[in-house]
């Protein structure tokens, strides 16, 4: 083999191995991603909500609570769900808190879109306290927004506010969803605005202040996890693309094409030719076999009357038909 086609042959060994490198890469990200799957986000309009929960925790004497949706004064007990320091679902908070209190109205989408009354609050709840002493007029509250339909954060201590109790705040707030095959994951994103007081709200008996909750949208923002589908046909196009540069860039270089004088480079190197190993169809004749044997240190490569041999040996057999 010459240094020419040995450069030749060593450029295109270099060619195919960087070749071969980018398919496999390619097909072992495809295969490592087979389950990879992208979010596909939709707006959803809703003319109902479900209004977030409220959960209210207090250090200081009992809170008495008035609620009204649209205008519309509805019964406590509906609505507010009332937990003692000695309840098991406080005994995180029981150092800090005496009482806490849940607004929430369940799975009920109360608040629509119009509202069925025109220019009052969605859903209020208005509080008032006691102011015995000093201590009650300074002491806090504890606030949590969360969602109804999602209670893993009912009581979770570090998502409580520690505020002053009394102001008039609004809870503007808006939905989400996110969608993982048959499962649904709401939650509720929410701001928290102080709105004006009257100062005459607190007197020397008691302080009156209240949470409004309002919708800002009516917009469901809803996120699906869905497969991505382009990765199977991806994968089965990148092996085809591998076979097919393995076969033309490994096998034919190797082993070469030709059925007398194969190019392969196995084949220059071992100066080797199967035309030895031909028989003839049908025959375990010596003599047919003695057509195309090789004398002794000699190449084995064919010659042209051997050739000629093997195909027009028994041409005489032929039977030709009108």
């Amino acid at each position: 083999m010459t240094v020419v086609n040995l450069a030749t042959h060593t450029i295109h060994a270099l060619i195919v191995l960087i070749l071969s490198g980018v398919f496999i890469f390619n097909l072992y990200n495809g295969v490592i991603g087979l389950n990879s799957t992208e979010n596909s986000f939709s707006i959803l309009k809703n003319s109902s909500l479900v209004p977030p929960a409220v959960t209210l925790c207090i250090d200081s004497p009992n809170y008495t609570f008035n609620i009204t949706i649209y205008g519309v004064k509805r019964n406590n007990q509906d609505f507010l769900t009332t937990y003692t320091s000695d309840s098991e679902e406080l005994a995180n908070l029981k150092d800090l808190v005496t009482k806490c209190w849940i607004l929430s109205a369940g799975r009920e989408p109360l608040l629509q879109d119009p509202p069925p009354t025109n220019d009052v609050y969605d859903m209020v709840l208005t509080y008032t306290r006691p102011l015995a002493n000093q201590n009650d007029l300074n002491s806090p509250m504890y606030l949590n927004v969360f969602d109804p339909l999602e209670l893993s954060s009912l009581f979770q201590f570090n998502r409580f506010l520690y505020l002053a109790a009394d102001a008039n705040r609004v809870i503007t707030f808006s939905r989400t969803q996110y969608i993982t095959g048959n499962k649904t994951k709401n939650d509720v994103i929410y701001k928290i605005v102080d709105e004006y007081r009257d100062p005459s709200w607190t007197n020397q008996s008691v302080a009156v202040s209240r949470i409004v909750i309002r919708p800002e949208s009516f917009v469901i923002s809803q996120t699906t996890e869905v497969p991505i589908a382009t990765r199977r046909w991806a994968i089965f196009r990148e092996s085809l693309t591998l076979l097919g540069v393995l076969y033309s860039g490994f096998y034919l270089t190797v082993m070469g094409q030709g059925k007398f004088k194969p190019w392969g480079i196995l084949h220059r190197m071992l100066n080797y030719y199967p035309i030895e190993h031909i028989r003839y169809r049908g025959s375990n004749d010596e003599n047919d076999r003695s057509l195309i044997s090789k004398e002794a240190g000699v190449s084995s490569e064919p010659k042209v009357e051997e050739k000629l041999s093997v195909y027009l040996a028994r041409f005489n057999r032929a039977k030709y038909h009108q």
